[in-house]
Formats: C-alpha cells, sequence, structure tokens
C-alpha cells in the first residue's frame, strides 16, 4: 500500500491515515488476545552499573526475554551454506569514546547503533563511516519502569500526540542520515503498543530503512507490525551482557553460536562495557572459526 506523500509533514493529516489504521490494527489484535498490558518483573543495569560521567542507563532487562524457554518468537530455521551468519550489534554508542573506539578497532563486521544527543556521536558516526561498519539508530523509547528509569534525551513517549511522536522520530532519522536502520533502546512499554509501532514503522517504510527489536517485552508488538508493514525486520536472539560476570559473557556468546547453528543465523546485542570489549576481543579468533560476522542488514527480511 503506497504511503499518502503527507507523511513526511507532520500535519494532523498524517495522523488521520496512520492514526485510524493503527487504532484498528490495535482493537483488532487485541480482540484476538494480543493485549499488551501485563506487566512483568524487570531486572535493571542499574543495579550493578551506576551511570558515570552522565551516561544513560545502557538496558532494561527482563527475565522473560533474556532466555525464552519456547524458542525465539517468529525465528524460522533457514537452510544455509557454508558458515551460519551473526549479526553483533553494539548499542548506546555516543556515551563511551574510548570503549566504542576500541571496538571499531576489532577486526569484525560489527554493526554500531548510536544514541541521539549522545556527546560523542558525531565523532564517533564519522569514524564508524570511516571504518566501513554499518551504523544504526538506537532509539530511544519509553520502558514500563518510566519515570523511575529515563530513557534519555528526546525519546518516543507513549503520552505523545502522534504528531509530536512522529516529529520527534522524523528529527530523530534528519540528525543520522548515515543509519541503515534502526533499533529500540529500552522501549517495553512503547513496543507493546501497536498502534504506536505502526505509526513508527510507515516512517521506517518510507524511508526504507529496517528495524531491528531489541526484544526488552514478551509482550513485543514489532513483528506483528512489521508483518503488516512489510518492513525488513529481525529481532534481537541474545544480549552478551546482561551480566557483566566475563563467563556470562562468554556463555552468551556461545549460546549465539548455538543458534546461529540451529537456525541460520541470530542477532546479538551488547554494549560498550570494558568487559564485553574484552571478552569479544579475546574470543573473536574462536567465534570467527564457526560463524560469518555480518552487517544487521544481511538479518533482516520481509515477513509479510
Amino acid at each position: 500500500m503506497p504511503l499518502p506523500p503527507h507523511i513526511k509533514n507532520g500535519s494532523a493529516a498524517r495522523f488521520g491515515w496512520i492514526g485510524a489504521a493503527g487504532l484498528f490494527l490495535g482493537v483488532l489484535l487485541a480482540a484476538a488476545g494480543c493485549s499488551s498490558n501485563r506487566r512483568v518483573g524487570y531486572r535493571t543495569e542499574v543495579d550493578t552499573i551506576p551511570p558515570d560521567r552522565g551516561r544513560p542507563v545502557y538496558e532494561v532487562y527482563s527475565p522473560e526475554i533474556l532466555m525464552p524457554s519456547k524458542g525465539i518468537p517468529g525465528k524460522a530455521i533457514r537452510n544455509y551454506e557454508g558458515a551460519p551468519r551473526v549479526a553483533i550489534i553494539i548499542d548506546d554508542i555516543g556515551y563511551d569514546r574510548r570503549i566504542a573506539e576500541n571496538l571499531l578497532a576489532l577486526d569484525a563486521a560489527f554493526t554500531f547503533s548510536v544514541l541521539p544527543r549522545s556527546p560523542h556521536r558525531e565523532v564517533l558516526i564519522s569514524k564508524i563511516a570511516s571504518r566501513g561498519r554499518e551504523l544504526m539508530l538506537h532509539l530511544p523509547m519509553e520502558p514500563i519502569e518510566y519515570p523511575n528509569i529515563d530513557p534519555g534525551p528526546d525519546a518516543l513517549m507513549t503520552h505523545m500526540h502522534p504528531d509530536r511522536l512522529l516529529d520527534r522520530l522524523e528529527a530523530h532519522l534528519n540528525d543520522m542520515p548515515e543509519a541503515a536502520g534502526v533499533n529500540n533502546h529500552m522501549g517495553s512499554r512503547m513496543t507493546a503498543r501497536f498502534p504506536d509501532m505502526y505509526r513508527i514503522f510507515s516512517v521506517l517504510k518510507e524511508r526504507r530503512l529496517f528495524f531491528i527489536d531489541s526484544y526488552t517485552t514478551p509482550d513485543s508488538a514489532c513483528l506483528p507490525s512489521a508483518r503488516l508493514m512489510r518492513i525488513p525486520f529481525a529481532q534481537r536472539d541474545v544480549f552478551l551482557d546482561h551480566s557483566l560476570d566475563p563467563a556470562d559473557v562468554r556463555s552468551q556468546i556461545h549460546r549465539l553460536i548455538r543458534l546461529a547453528e540451529i537456525y541460520g543465523e541470530a542477532v546479538a546485542i551488547g554494549h560498550p562495557h570494558p568487559v564485553t570489549y574484552a571478552v569479544l576481543k579475546k574470543e573473536l579468533p574462536r567465534l570467527l572459526q564457526r560463524v560469518e560476522i555480518v552487517p544487521a542488514s544481511h538479518l533482516v527480511h520481509n515477513f509479510g
């Protein structure tokens, strides 16, 4: 379905088309038993890593989404030749310049997802481009824990009027034209709302951008919304560093390999922690013996 040209201009008319369709979708899916109102217990990084130098909390984790007990929702076993492929996305780039530069120096096709309004974003975007690495926008969205946990400056919030929400999204995308795709920073409340995700994906579709669901809630509406909008999509399979014990990071790397060997591909998300860098640096030669590391855009699919 072609999108009306007024989607770009932030007008009230834009909400008329996207909003009505999105609200209809939300009602339809809720009636089918896809309610996004369930709250779950969360353990957050705040308990172990206090922010330094103004750095925001990197992520909010749910036990339900760290180790899915029934496989990866929406994941299909794919036939493949050669080594299975993995994408490793380093989120929350823009605050710790030194760790980001260390990760960039590793000889691997990591994907770097940059937070808007972060203090070192411009210099790091330039360095990411010069190294030929893929860049994503790490889009801050409202978590269930808000206001106790703040997703950061200019986040997309559920209380926003649709025009304001989409104008803020467009502003972030305009500030980072190098981005090949988007993934959510936090967002356990926002990504569970079908109408909002439908509106967001309408903009991404128009701009020909992919979306990777960081999967911060088991109630995520991202996959069905992406299927409806037919945008290139993938879902995070593994968090590398929900625990900052080096043995746990190493175990998650091995889990990533096992999933890739089962499904043909897998997506991991890590963060710019010193321990994440140290373990990746040590494990990289063994990792590359088992899998091929590719940019995130290589592992997105149209599910429609």
